[in-house]
């Protein structure tokens, strides 16, 4: 350990927590660390969260058929029967 120019050693590191005890020399007591940020916290991870947003987007609309008609389906406000159901699926169809 290193002695001042009175003879008198370094003084402790502090620990944040409170502690003012010197940690030992191989390294045994010594503060932990920072820890690097969490990787939901990075900017790099949101840049390609959003580019792969942006990417599937961009297939979506080239993939998208737009040349199909859509089909209209009829809705009543109240359950209709099966037979409803299947004449409205034949006028469909036809």
């Amino acid at each position: 350990m290193e002695r001042s120019k009175q003879g008198l050693p370094p003084p402790p590191i502090r620990d944040p927590g409170g502690w003012g005890v010197a940690p030992a020399p191989d390294g045994r007591g010594a503060p932990e660390p920072p820890r690097p940020p969490a990787p939901h916290r990075r900017r790099a991870f949101w840049i390609v969260v959003g580019l792969l947003l942006a990417v599937n987007l961009l297939v979506m609309l080239t993939v998208q058929s737009g040349g199909e008609r859509r089909v209209k389906v009829a809705f009543t406000s109240t359950r209709p029967s099966r037979d409803t159901f299947v004449l409205a699926q034949r006028r469909l169809c036809a």
